[in-house]
């Protein structure tokens, strides 16, 4: 199983940024063998950290899911990473 990974929205050159457009393009290439890696940190700064927004974002994929990351960060750009902090557990 493979899994299309939902980048951030912090770069506009970044493919399959929003989940409409990476469930798009599972739907496409049509393979059993080919789903989503959902990126919560991913979604939560395409969504600038409005979380009814990352609400719905996460509610779409649900069906497409074989592979979850999940990392921190404020929902903002930053220079470093693009806004992944990528911090360990209970780092402020």
């Amino acid at each position: 199983m493979l899994g299309l990974e939902n980048k951030e929205g912090t770069d506009p050159k970044n493919l399959c940024i929003s989940a409409y457009d990476l469930i798009e393009a599972i739907e496409q290439i049509g393979s059993e063998h080919l789903g989503a890696t959902f990126d919560i940190g991913h979604a939560n700064l395409t969504c600038a950290g409005n979380p009814e927004k990352l609400r719905q974002f996460s509610k779409m994929m649900k069906d497409h899911v074989v592979h979850v990351h999940v990392h921190d960060n404020t929902g903002s750009p930053t220079e470093e990473y693009r806004g992944d902090l990528h911090r360990r557990r209970g780092m402020e």
